[in-house]
């Protein structure tokens, strides 16, 4: 599954890692659908690697009873392949078994996720290592992060070193069977540039040939609710009605809200933008729907500037919008009952015609 940016709304750090899901050999039915003479075919998706994934997990707890499924997971992410894809892609990296089934550190959990962190995400996170060897380790904890895509998703080639995060302390002494707390803190300046960030945490061990690490990942971006307001001055509140956000001049950034229900909010990039509202597309709803009174459709537009890493509202009030009449008739000139309609709105030069 090719994923370039975090989970939408949380925007939580996903996947946690791959496996293995092209080509992979699968029993199949010897006759009938999706079958195979010999009882065996090659089968893509997900559902091949998920199986790989929960048979590693099983196999860990067979090999380590007391550990938790925190640990069982973390101990997977933190010693899986990196690819060489960012975390946002291939999470932690491919699922590497031998090495997550004896390790000498571990840290939980696998990955830290800031969501919005100048929104309402956190700055500070911890992770708790452990060492599962019979000797001390002297453990250096270091950091990498980059900005891996722009605030409209779009991948960096290459991506850009950033210093916006803290790792304290910078060396810890583990005795076997000790656990110690380990803190990733956001430092982000104010010109910041929009966008995903991710990276890793790595806990090096002198000696050691595996390093156990923990990826991490934020984005920065704004939070920008539409408010619909009618003709009496009351917000519009309820379903039916179809909000969009548009970047100009570009119009790289189209968002629209699913329910079409407002208020609606949306995250995206700062910018000058359109904000559009359509509503009421039953002209006659009040013919089929007892008790409903009758609609008159609407479409408002007002240009707007979305400062970076803010919370705003755009307010549309439908009392400073233009009444238009259509009289619509047939081929042969006798009056068209119109019964529902729809709006489309183009954008030129960065212009909306």
């Amino acid at each position: 599954l090719d994923v370039e940016v975090p989970v939408a709304e949380t925007f939580a750090l996903k996947p946690d890692l791959v496996a293995p899901g092209v080509q992979n050999s699968s029993s199949v039915p010897q006759a009938g659908s999706e079958s195979d003479a010999s009882g065996w075919k090659p089968i893509d998706g997900t559902s091949m690697a998920t199986p790989h994934v929960a048979g590693a997990a099983a196999l860990l707890r067979q090999l380590h009873p007391g550990w938790s499924p925190a640990q069982v997971k973390s101990a997977l992410m933190n010693y899986a392949l990196d690819l060489g894809a960012d975390a946002f892609t291939q999470g932690a990296g491919r699922l590497d078994l031998p090495d997550a089934a004896t390790p000498d550190l571990l840290a939980v959990p696998g990955s830290l996720s800031f969501g919005l962190p100048l929104l309402d995400g956190t700055q500070l996170l911890t992770v708790t290592v452990s060492n599962l060897a019979t000797t001390t380790l002297a453990v250096t904890p270091t950091l990498t992060l980059a900005r891996v895509a722009d605030g409209a998703g779009r991948p960096l080639s290459p991506t850009l070193p950033v210093s916006y995060a803290i790792v304290a302390p910078g060396s810890l002494a583990l005795a076997p069977a000790l656990s110690r707390t380990v803190t990733v803190t956001l430092d982000i300046p104010p010109a910041a540039a929009d966008g995903h960030y991710q990276g890793q945490v790595h806990f090096e061990t002198p000696g050691s040939q595996r390093t156990a690490h923990v990826h991490l990942g934020f984005s920065l971006l704004s939070r920008v609710t539409v408010r619909v307001l009618d003709e009496s001055g009351q917000e519009i509140d309820g379903w039916g009605h179809m909000a969009v956000l548009a970047r100009v001049p570009q119009a790289d950034v189209v968002v629209s809200n699913m329910p079409l229900q407002v208020p609606a909010t949306f995250t995206v990039p700062s910018g000058d933008y359109y904000a559009q509202a359509f509503g009421r597309f039953g002209i006659y709803d009040n013919l089929l729907i007892p008790g409903l009174p009758a609609q008159v459709p609407y479409v408002a537009v007002q240009s707007e500037t979305i400062a970076p890493h803010a919370a705003q509202t755009i307010t549309l009030d439908l009392a400073d919008t233009r009444s238009y009449w259509l009289d619509a008739t047939d081929v042969e000139g006798n009056p068209a009952f119109i019964n529902a309609w729809s709006a489309s709105l183009r954008y030129q030069d960065g212009t909306l015609t």
